[in-house]
């Protein structure tokens, strides 16, 4: 399905930067603090398309997928969980079915693309639900539970890098790379995406990943990364969410390695007076979790979402 971006029923992000919640400013934006001053401006996001896959019936989970895949990745996982869910994959702009940000838009700031991204899902009928992001998913994931709590059942962020930037530091000169035309970027890039074990194990996959990889359109996604690169800092930030928080990552990780994510888990555990937040890593088990390890991901995030405090 291929609906057009409609006005949210739910407070726009406007309203929260007039609140205060947030701020804008020279086109980026940060959570407000005491000392910040009045945002400076706003920017309109046009209308686009977008392609989202709906399996199941319950209460909702949404899931974004990490830059250069699609929802497709997530359908193991969607399958499994149906019985008792209501699944939906999104795929973002330039991915799988959904359309590429039009040139004019490539200069759009980050705040604006998280409100039509709460207006579509909005479209979708699918809020409240729980969020399920995979790398730079999960940043989105998280800045909607951050600015739109109210939306966000619970929230699992899966090999994420909350550091700000949003691209890790092997992805930034892949793209950069790629930008250069060169022709050895995927080669040495795909690699790094997956664990050792995986390759070893399941051959016939990965032809059948390297072969989508090195066939994906990445022009297509330049204007949505070059928005993705304006997040801020999340690090610091997860311990003001008023969700349940899973952090998953997996211990071969070479894009974000476990290192950031147990980061993470130690800024955010030090104001978790509840026990909301919790922490998982998959031995042998590299970034794409979602592909290499469909069934002990479903595994936590039902688990994740059974045992949470789930807010309706």
């Amino acid at each position: 399905m291929h609906p057009q971006v409609a006005q949210s029923a739910f407070p726009s992000v406007s309203e929260l930067v007039r609140s205060g919640v947030v701020d804008i400013a020279d086109g980026h934006f940060s959570f407000a603090s005491e000392e910040s001053g009045e945002p400076t401006s706003d920017t309109v996001v046009p209308e686009m398309e977008y392609h989202a896959v709906e399996v199941g019936a319950g209460r909702s989970i949404v899931l974004f997928h990490d830059l250069f895949s699609s929802q497709k990745g997530f359908d193991p996982i969607c399958e499994s969980l149906s019985d008792d869910w209501r699944c939906m994959a999104l795929d973002l702009p330039g991915h799988g079915a959904s359309s590429p940000l039009p040139p004019d838009r490539e200069t759009t700031d980050l705040l604006s693309f998280v409100e039509e991204l709460v207006d579509v899902l909005t479209e979708f009928a699918v809020l409240p639900a729980a969020l399920v992001g995979h790398g730079t998913g999960g940043l989105l994931a998280a800045l909607i539970g951050l600015t739109r709590p109210e939306l966000v059942s619970s929230l699992v962020l899966v090999s994420c890098d909350l550091r700000g930037g949003v691209v890790s530091t092997p992805t930034d000169k892949f793209l950069t790379r790629m930008q250069r035309d060169d022709e050895e970027a995927i080669e040495d890039f795909f690699p790094l995406r997956y664990s050792e074990n995986f390759f070893l194990h399941h051959p016939g996959q990965t032809e059948t990943e390297r072969d989508d990889f090195s066939s994906f359109d990445f022009a297509a996604v330049s204007g949505f990364a070059a928005i993705l690169a304006e997040c801020p800092d999340l690090t610091k930030r997860l311990s003001t969410l008023t969700m349940p928080l899973l952090l998953v990552t997996g211990a071969k990780d070479r894009i974000v390695p476990p290192r950031v994510v147990r980061r993470a888990m130690t800024e955010a555990a030090k104001a978790d007076a509840e026990g909301n937040i919790s922490y998982k890593i998959l031995p042998d088990a590299g970034h794409m979790l979602p592909i290499e390890q469909p069934g002990l991901l479903t595994e936590l995030i039902d688990e994740h979402l059974l045992t949470g405090n789930w807010r309706e």
